[in-house]
């Protein structure tokens, strides 16, 4: 099938599942489990339907692959919710995994480090990612090591380095943001407290900081980088991933947060 094809069938079968999904947030009932989580898969759906526009008017040819969140995304409707891992759960990874493997390809395009394989100044899908995971906990991080391993293969091939440096990475990062924002500081994604904030502005630093320091030192056993770009590496990640999560993420957990903790797959810990 070409790609014109893909973009056309990938756009009908988003654009009813849009449709099919605001319908069934419409005849719910208020007090219903799901309302608030449908509002937060209209959104997700919505980032989906844009970025494989933007990807077919750039002419990329990895755009289906948002197409991975439409079976994930057609069981949601109809799953119970339960107090134990779920296979929701799974449809949390393979929602997160689909948003950000397009924003991982746009991040690597647009803004690039010379001297870098496959990285990128401002890490658009960390924004996404680190706030499924204070929402969703390990479920989030795994669809961002699945999204990152995606995006920089297409540059770097589907390699064993590329596996153990920036997905592994983009696994762990969230992660540490989340045992620090949840664990430690105890906060609530919602930021409405002054403890809220300053949880999250010490978490992502913090985070983006183990995540450039792996990633880095990854390159360096490799051979990839020698020891005067490996500071130069890691103060860049440390610098354009916070930035991505603040400017991108921040938004989200203030406005999508209160309907995310309303849902049957919202993680108060790690797994569940």
């Amino acid at each position: 099938m070409e790609y014109g094809q893909f973009f056309i069938v990938g756009l009908v079968i988003q654009a009813v599942l849009l449709c099919v999904i605001v319908l069934l947030h419409s005849a719910m009932r208020k007090d219903h489990p799901y309302r608030g989580f449908m509002k937060v898969l209209i959104g997700i759906l919505l980032l989906s339907l844009f970025w494989l526009l933007i990807s077919f008017i750039w002419q990329l040819k990895e755009g289906w692959i948002s197409l991975l969140a439409l079976p994930f995304l057609c069981s949601v409707v109809t799953e119970a919710p339960k107090k134990r891992v779920t296979p929701m759960h799974l449809v949390i990874t393979g929602i997160t995994a689909g948003v950000c493997a397009v924003l991982a390809l746009f991040a690597i395009i647009f803004i690039p480090i010379p001297g870098l394989p496959a990285a990128s100044g401002f890490w658009i899908p960390a924004g996404f990612y680190f706030v499924f995971t204070l929402w969703f906990g390990v479920w989030g991080a795994l669809g961002g090591h699945i999204a990152t391993w995606l995006g920089m293969s297409y540059f770097a091939g589907f390699t064993l380095h590329v596996w153990a440096d920036g997905a592994v990475g983009d696994f762990i990062a969230p992660m540490v943001c989340l045992l620090l924002f949840k664990k430690l500081f105890r906060a609530d994604p919602e930021l409405k407290t002054r403890k809220d904030w300053v949880a999250w502005i010490i978490s992502v630093p913090i985070a983006s900081l183990t995540c450039g320091l792996w990633v880095h030192t990854v390159n360096l056993l490799f051979g990839v980088i020698t020891w005067p770009f490996w500071w130069v590496g890691v103060v860049t990640y440390f610098l354009g991933d916070s930035a991505a999560v603040f400017v991108v993420g921040t938004p989200l957990l203030k406005t999508l947060s209160k309907y995310a903790k309303t849902a049957p797959v919202y993680v108060k810990g790690i797994l569940t």
